[in-house]
């Protein structure tokens, strides 16, 4: 006769439920939560500030350019980043 275990222990199953739930990224423990929050904010802050940089110096690049031909490749590079950014 085979042993069929009809019992099964809610905490293992509720745990199991939970650890599934986190690695869908939905579940959090409040202080993770928060220290997520934190560093999307600081994240989106400082990759704005980092496209606005690289826009100003590739106008600034631009700008100092010995040739029509380089200005141009500057110009581009800055209508892609601008393009791109959001994507990013």
């Amino acid at each position: 006769m085979s042993q069929d275990y009809k019992v099964v222990s809610l905490a293992s199953a509720a745990a199991g439920r939970q650890r599934a739930e986190f690695e869908r990224g939905g579940l959090l423990p409040a202080p993770l939560a928060a220290v997520r929050d934190r560093a999307l904010t600081f994240l989106r802050v400082g990759l704005s500030e980092l496209f606005d940089n690289a826009d100003d110096t590739l106008f600034e690049k631009a700008d100092r350019a010995s040739s029509n031909a380089d200005q141009s490749l500057f110009f581009d590079a800055m209508r892609l980043l601008r393009l791109q950014r959001h994507a990013m």
